[in-house]
Formats: C-alpha cells, structure tokens, sequence
C-alpha cells in the first residue's frame, strides 16, 4: 500500500471534514476538541493561513487517513491561539465549559510550564512543536505515525529541537519508544497535565 505526504495549503471543506473526523475520534481529550466541531475546523482554517503553522496529511487512496499540525516554533502557538480568542470564549459558554477558562489563563500568561531540573526554557520555546497528531483507527499499529512524523521533519523542519505534549500514557510510549523523544517536564492544565518531551532534530 502506498503513502502520501501533503501539506494543506489551502481551505477545502472535504480536507477539513476528514481531519476533523479524525480529531473528534482520536483527540478527544485536546483543547479543540473539547470545544467541539465547528472549533475544530475554524482552528484547522487558522493553521492553513497561519505562517506559523503547518498542516499536513497522509493519504492513502485518496483518503487521509492521518494528519498532524506542526507550529513552526512552540512560542507561536499561543500568539496564533490570540486570534481566536472571541470564538473561543463563545465555543465555551455556548458547550459549558468553564472549567477550560482556568487552562486558557495558564497557556495565555505562559504559567502552565513546569520543567525538569537542568533543562532549557529557551530550547522549547524554539523547538518546532508537534501540536497534534493522529492516525485513524484503522491503520493503527503499522508503523504509519513513524513514517509520517520522520518524513514531516526530515522535509519541512531545520530547527534544532522537535517538542510534543500528550495526556496519554498509550502516546508517551510511542514518542519516546520509537520517536526518540524524552520527557524534560509537563504543562499544567485542569485535571490532567501533560508530559511535555523534546527531542534533538537530526
């Protein structure tokens, strides 16, 4: 079976209903994700028209059956994110979500970064960051994220440092074991917080 990289340049409502399928599936955890679907493609549109960010999928078929959105450096992320601040406080009163106000304020005012002993702010804040990513279900287990995220970087990136966050042990294992990423501290948020793992870019 055969495997194609792309890189959305440009909004089409076809790309963005499949990605977001596959985020309301397997990210159901994320900020975007909580804030429901119409948030996920106007956040999908942003990083199609962001210079900051790059969104990029795997075909197969014709069919994208992964995707992951890259920030060209980690401290961007929360400068894009301003942009859409109104639909984001909308998105949570009309969902209820209030208690995503209190992980807003830390990501905003950058209090949410806790790291280990020894390790360089500045580092992550350079890094290019792996903001999400997923494969549909039914291509898990194949080596498919592997190939996907080494062929992004080995393209698309030149920056010395790759950063990821996750909530999800399943995930952990797969970033540091295969990856090569290593823990090097963790992201405050509501309930659970986030390893964040960084990792040289070779």
């Amino acid at each position: 079976m055969s495997y194609n990289l792309n890189e959305i340049i440009k909004v089409d409502d076809s790309d963005i209903s499949e990605i977001t399928e596959i985020i309301l599936a397997s990210n159901e955890t994320t900020l975007i994700a909580r804030l429901g679907e119409n948030f996920v493609k106007i956040f999908l549109s942003l990083c199609i028209k962001s210079q900051n960010a790059k969104l990029f999928t795997l075909t197969s078929n014709n069919t994208n059956i992964a995707y992951a959105i890259f920030f060209k450096k980690e401290k961007l992320i929360v400068k894009e994110l301003q942009k859409l601040r109104y639909k984001v406080l909308f998105a949570i009163i009309l969902r209820l979500k209030f208690n995503l106000i209190y992980t807003l304020i830390l990501i905003y005012f950058n209090k949410d970064l806790k790291l280990i002993s020894g390790k360089k702010n500045i580092d992550i804040e350079n890094s290019a960051n792996l903001t999400y990513l997923a494969v549909k279900q039914t291509h898990r287990n194949k080596g498919i994220g592997r190939f996907f995220i080494e062929d992004i970087l080995k393209k698309h990136f030149k920056n010395e440092f790759v950063s990821v966050e996750t909530d999800n042990k399943q995930t952990l294992n797969f970033y540091t074991k295969y990856l090569n990423f290593e823990i090097v501290g963790s992201r405050k948020r509501y309930k659970n917080d986030l390893f964040l793992l960084l990792k040289k870019n070779k």
